[in-house]
């Protein structure tokens, strides 16, 4: 009986000891994340029918795991000019070392291209939604260089430079002859007499 005794006494005492080391090192808490920042790089021009934008996250201890136009044109004439594409930026971290606490729209700091940081939302400790709106799309530069109105598909498009220093201006092509030409304010008819030389 007292061998029986001694032996449960033992063991009660190796248990309460094991407890207390479990009490003297207890589980590290997940490090706070209370500002992030971001990389944007987009290239939309007038007439693109899709959105090529690309979102880094600026630390490894978050990344960017998804990125979403939320207003992609509905028709096929694609962006318009003046158009402002938004996006939805998903930004995860890992739960057991990190968590998003109180990260709002003035804690992210976008670099790279122009974007406006409109609002962020917290979906769990570990997800974030960060909105941002893009600059306006610009006109496309292919636009620019279209058949004016009433041009026959037969006839050469001439480039009209305006040269320094001087109030005239000059073809790269076809110097001399009439026809369709361009300068810096747009597509005009030069006559046989080349009285569409001049800027006016």
């Amino acid at each position: 009986m007292l061998k029986r005794g001694l032996k449960r006494k033992t063991m009660l005492m190796m248990l309460a000891a094991a407890l207390s080391a479990v009490m003297v090192f207890p589980s590290m808490a997940a490090t706070s994340i209370t500002s992030i920042s971001l990389g944007l790089s987009y290239h939309i021009s007038e007439g693109d029918t899709s959105t090529n934008v690309r979102v880094t996250s600026g630390s490894n201890k978050y990344e960017v795991t998804e990125v979403e136009v939320t207003n992609e044109p509905d028709d096929d004439d694609g962006w318009e000019e003046g158009d402002k594409p938004k996006i939805k930026v998903t930004v995860e971290t890992d739960e057991d070392d990190y968590k998003f606490s109180g990260v709002s729209k003035s804690d992210v700091t976008v670099n790279g291209d122009e974007g406006t940081v409109t609002s962020v939302t917290k979906k769990s400790s570990s997800k974030l939604y960060v909105y941002i709106t893009l600059d306006e799309v610009e006109e496309s530069s292919s636009a620019s260089n279209s058949r004016p109105q009433g041009m026959p598909n037969n006839q050469p498009m001439q480039q009209i430079s305006q040269q320094p220093g001087s109030q005239s201006v000059q073809t790269n092509t076809n110097s001399g002859k009439n026809g369709w030409v361009k300068d810096a304010k747009g597509w005009k008819y030069r006559n046989d007499d080349q009285t569409e030389m001049k800027n006016q």
